[in-house]
């Protein structure tokens, strides 16, 4: 077993679809804990129950993977069936030869522990979900389907570690969705990453549909989709163990209620409660057959563990690997030569890429010219890539093969090629490629596929007419290839897109249903404005009339009474006039800290009644950006964050004011934190809903939430709420930073 992290992470950025191809195509597998590293080695030595052993590797997601890949032209669905096709053998050799985390001090990205520990939690949840309420669905498909759900995180940690570090970082930062940050920092999220590895190691098909769409609304999965209710039962199985605080998932928005999701795939609240009852015990218990519970915690203890678990494993690997140079030698005494044709396709997979495409061409056009097994003659195979940007090439030379990317003319690219020799008019700049190639030494074989250019073949001149003739079957088959690769990459690219934008449809439901309430609640305000503020205008004059002529203190206090009130109504008016219509924004630099400061003042010398108990700390950091944004509007919104936050608090209010850097949205972060009983989903879901209030007693009018949220968003912020019953409620406030505009504007504290 080895160090996965010995590779090279990609230049920071997105990736392309290019990158993510070239990132799973030779990847065979993705590393294990050392402990469960070390558990295999002890249980495949052949002294345990096979039962056990089974059972032990159907709770690692690297290593049910990697069998489940090995066994998938068996047809197998579970890690038992994968170990029944592979022989006890095959199994000992591919779990074995795992990589291994290294012992590292942690950087943000995904814990290995606490990721174990989640995707074992689905999976017991998506098992027992199975074996309840789904008679038809096999429970330990689920099983495998709910613990590999996850398998993209996995390997955009592994493969670029650092870019993923940030993306688990952001999400932390703003407690959201880990998706949304890694599309916006990697370019791809871990849905579409994980669907392209299982489909590159033809994992079962309702896997692969699990971890691509487990976040899907089960609604919006079309019915023709075999393995729709497969899908549901993980996602709810996730919802569960988020719920149960199972292991951590990097996920930190608010968990889906499971009551709903099950309602959805006809799960009833009985099967969910026992499922929950049970789940924590079930998934210790597996949990201790990887021996995850035996993971030391000193650095030193770990690194020997690590050390020790290598060395095992390679000793085992070792005596394998004789056996297997023995049978190599029994097997290549009678081994037969293969035809050229037939051995390319069946080098290819139905998830075959345009490089896999075109290494295959080259092994098989390698064999065919007797180069396979020397040093000698350079073979490339070349193809334009998919939007015609660029060319693919893949080249063997001393006995290695390497992949290359070219900058092509895009026109040329729609064009059909020309003369033989002088294809490298494609190219923007030719001598690159020539070099590389050795192009001037070398024969050309262009391929064509419906008269457009779809590639070509370069080998050492001079072969015999037998190669030749092989080599032109050879082309023939990889230009109907390459097509049909290029037209399903087109397809993919269109539904991973789809797909994003179905998920970003759903999160944005419940904003239109909020900014629907708001227009609704500004239409009624306008209109009722012009009308109600008239006659309230006579009523409030002629109850002060009549409170100058009272005769009674009594009568006096009525008419008084019946004024304010009157005024009363003519402020709810004009504050939902402003909530629906607010006066557009000065902006101008602000000081975060003077900001919260002065919003703290303001609160402290106000007739609140916690104003003098509440304790309110302030944290600013050193390298936070002032704010662009309008001053008398951001200090009107604090203040009203630090009110509410008060009132829910009770008679001990403990508030806490932040403000730090939002360097992925070049913005400044505040935060809000208070010590209250928090909200629950219902009360939270309607926290901007115009005069809802949760308050108990004393309520105020429910409009100051509404009204912060319009004007941090007519200033160009976000604004959301994350909160728990029990835990409290942290408010988030996003602002554009001053940036250079401080150059020339002054900082203010946000008063006027």
């Amino acid at each position: 077993m080895a160090d996965p992290h010995g590779q090279t992470e990609p230049s920071p950025g997105a990736l392309s679809a290019r990158q993510i191809e070239l990132m799973v195509r030779d990847l065979e597998s993705l590393p294990t804990l050392p402990s469960s590293a070390r558990r295999f080695a002890e249980l495949l030595r052949g002294t345990c129950p096979p039962e056990l052993v089974v059972e032990a590797l159907s709770c690692d997601a690297s290593a049910a993977a990697r069998l489940l890949s090995l066994a998938s032209a068996a047809g197998a669905r579970t890690v038992r069936q994968a170990v029944d096709a592979l022989g006890t053998d095959a199994v000992r050799s591919a779990v074995l030869s795992l990589g291994v985390f290294a012992p590292a001090e942690p950087d943000g990205g995904l814990d290995p522990v606490g990721f174990w520990r989640h995707c074992l939690a689905v999976a017991c949840a998506a098992e027992m979900i199975a074996e309840k309420a789904h008679p038809l669905l096999e429970p330990a498909e689920a099983f495998a389907a709910g613990l590999l759900h996850d398998l993209g995180k996995l390997l955009l940690h592994v493969c670029v570690p650092k870019s993923y570090a940030r993306a688990a970082a952001a999400a932390g930062l703003h407690q959201g969705n880990i998706a949304e940050y890694e599309r916006s920092i990697l370019g791809v999220d871990h849905c579409a990453a994980g669907r392209r590895l299982a489909e590159r190691w033809r994992l079962p098909e309702a896997v692969r549909d699990a971890i691509w769409l487990h976040h899907q609304p089960v609604e919006a999965i079309p019915e023709a989709v075999a393995s729709r209710r497969l899908i549901g039962i993980v996602s709810l199985a996730d919802a569960l163990a988020i719920q149960e605080g199972l292991g951590s998932s990097c996920n930190y928005s608010p968990a889906r209620r499971g009551a709903d999701l099950a309602a959805r795939i006809t799960v009833s609240e009985t099967v969910v409660r026992d499922v929950v009852r049970r789940l924590a015990g079930l998934a210790r218990w597996r949990g201790e057959l990887l021996g995850l519970d035996e993971l030391p915690s000193d650095g030193a203890s770990r690194q020997s563990l690590w050390r020790q678990t290598i060395e095992t494993a390679n000793a085992e690997l070792g005596g394998l690997d004789a056996q297997r140079r023995e049978r190599e030698k029994e097997l290549r005494a009678g081994a037969e030569a293969f035809n050229c044709l037939s051995g390319f396709l069946e080098s290819l997979s139905p998830s075959a890429g345009v490089f896999d495409v075109l290494q295959g061409a080259v092994q098989a056009a390698s064999t065919a010219l007797g180069l396979e097994g020397c040093d000698e003659g350079c073979v490339t195979a070349y193809a334009p890539g998919p939007d015609g940007s660029e060319v693919l090439a893949v080249r063997r030379r001393a006995g290695a093969r390497e992949c290359r990317t070219f900058p092509a003319r895009r026109q040329a690219a729609q064009e059909p090629p020309p003369p033989v020799r002088e294809m490298e008019a494609l190219l923007e700049d030719a001598e690159p490629f020539r070099l590389w190639a050795e192009l001037d030494s070398c024969s050309h074989l262009t391929l064509l596929c419906d008269g457009r250019w779809a590639g070509g073949l370069l080998y050492p001149s001079g072969p015999g007419p037998a190669p030749v003739r092989a080599l032109e079957a050879l082309g023939g088959a990889a230009e109907f290839v390459l097509e049909l690769v290029r037209r399903r990459a087109r397809a993919e690219v269109m539904s991973e897109q789809f797909a994003a934008a179905s998920q970003l449809l759903a999160a944005m439901q419940e904003s239109l249903a909020e900014a629907r309430t708001l227009a609704a609640a500004g239409e009624m305000a306008a209109g009722a404005a012009h009308e109600i503020n008239n006659p309230l205008a006579v009523v409030s004059g002629r109850a002060q009339l009549m409170r100058e002529k009272a005769r009674t203190e009594e009568e006096r206090r009525t008419w008084q009474l019946i004024a304010d009130q009157a005024q009363r109504i003519s402020d709810i008016v004009t504050e939902l006039v402003e909530v629906a219509s607010p006066p557009a924004p000065r902006p101008g630099a602000i000081a975060p800290a003077r900001l919260l400061e002065g919003a703290a003042n303001a609160f402290s010398s106000s007739d609140h009644p916690q104003a003098s108990a509440a304790q309110v700390d302030i944290r600013v950091s050193a390298d936070v950006p002032p704010a662009w944004a309008d001053a008398s509007q951001i200090h009107w919104v604090v203040l009203e964050l630090i009110t509410n936050a008060a009132t829910a608090a009770g008679p001990s209010p403990r508030i806490r004011l932040a403000a730090q850097p939002d360097e992925l949205h070049e913005a400044l972060l505040l935060t809000v934190q208070d010590n209250g009983p928090g909200m629950d989903e219902r009360v939270l879901q309607r926290a901007y809903t115009p005069f809802f209030s949760h308050q108990p007693s004393g309520r105020r009018r429910g409009l100051g939430l509404s009204r912060a949220k319009r004007y941090v968003e007519i200033n160009g912020g976000r604004m959301w709420i994350r909160s728990k019953a029990g835990e409290g409620t942290c408010v988030y406030v996003q602002l554009p930073a001053a940036g250079r505009r401080l150059e020339s504007e002054g900082v203010s504290d946000g008063r006027q």
